[in-house]
């Protein structure tokens, strides 16, 4: 995180709002790379049983 003093932030208002919002998009694009990545990892995995029947054996 960055910190600036109250006067250069009033100077400098527009330009820390768009490195702001650029910090945010970086890190949407962050997360659905990662979501993405998951999704694959994920195709043809299975639990070996039904999620109710996977639920019941970690009870055990």
């Amino acid at each position: 995180m960055k910190t600036v003093a109250v006067f250069e932030a009033q100077q400098r208002f527009s330009e820390l709002l768009a490195a702001a919002n650029q910090d945010v998009q970086d890190q949407r694009e962050r997360v659905s790379a990662a979501m993405a990545r998951l999704r694959t990892l994920r195709h043809g995995a299975s639990l070996g049983a039904t999620l109710s029947e996977a639920i019941e054996d970690g009870r055990d």
